[in-house]
């Protein structure tokens, strides 16, 4: 049997992807489409890949959505 181990990262208490542990740190997968510029990066922690997406999310420009 396979373990992965995966966790959740947050940006405002909203889920915008995971970390998946690999033989050298951990690889972003993006649930949101705001970061997917981090796809498939390799971070040496779940700190720092928090940390950059938080950064990219204050760097990206705001959303757009329709109005109800």
């Amino acid at each position: 049997m396979v373990r992965s181990e995966a966790f959740t990262i947050e940006v405002a208490g909203e889920a915008v992807g995971i970390v998946v542990a690999q033989k050298r740190g951990f690889r972003f997968y993006a649930s949101d489409s705001r970061f997917q510029g981090l796809e498939g990066q390799i971070f040496r922690t779940v700190a720092e890949a928090e940390r950059i997406a938080r950064q990219t999310e204050r760097a990206a420009p705001p959303a757009i959505g329709i109005a109800s």
